[in-house]
């Protein structure tokens, strides 16, 4: 018995061993030049890339004031009140077509955009950059308005 489980261990040892030896090298081959020249990299951004330029954007206010949810904490159950103000980052070339679709279906957007705040969870409404959260408000947004919203910045976010 003691030799099975010996030969068991060496085995299991021996696998990981034999793979790295055996699948060293793999993967693509990098021209090492090219990563590490500056000179090289520089030649590959493209400056006048507009989907990266902030100026190029727009935001269009959904809320006209701040709102403010209650809620209450899942451990608790004491009441959280949560105040923000979203607007919806756009490019300019679409904004006058967004604001009047945004205009039409304000009071729906903002009744689905305060129902995703307020079944977002502590740990995701905590979070410092909202990550989580905005990129679920964008997709919604995106459903309802279709794919020129960019990203939704807060004016103010605050849980008290």
């Amino acid at each position: 018995m003691r030799f099975v489980i010996e030969n068991h261990r060496y085995l299991m040892t021996m696998i990981p061993a034999f793979s790295l030896f055996f699948f060293a090298g793999c993967g693509p081959n990098y021209d090492k030049d090219q990563i590490l020249d500056p000179l090289k990299l520089a030649q590959k951004f493209d400056a006048n890339a507009s989907d990266q330029d902030p100026a190029e954007f727009a935001e269009i206010q959904l809320h006209l004031s701040p709102q403010s949810i209650q809620k209450e904490e899942e451990a608790t159950g004491a009441p959280i009140y949560i105040s923000f103000q979203v607007y919806i980052l756009v490019p300019k070339t679409g904004k006058e077509t967004l604001e009047e679709k945004i205009s039409n279906q304000r009071n729906d957007l903002i009744e689905n955009v305060d129902d995703i705040i307020f079944k977002s969870n502590m740990t995701i409404l905590s979070d410092p950059d909202l990550d989580r959260l905005k990129s679920t408000l964008v997709e919604a947004l995106r459903q309802e308005l279709g794919e020129e919203i960019r990203d939704v910045v807060f004016a103010q976010f605050s849980i008290r």
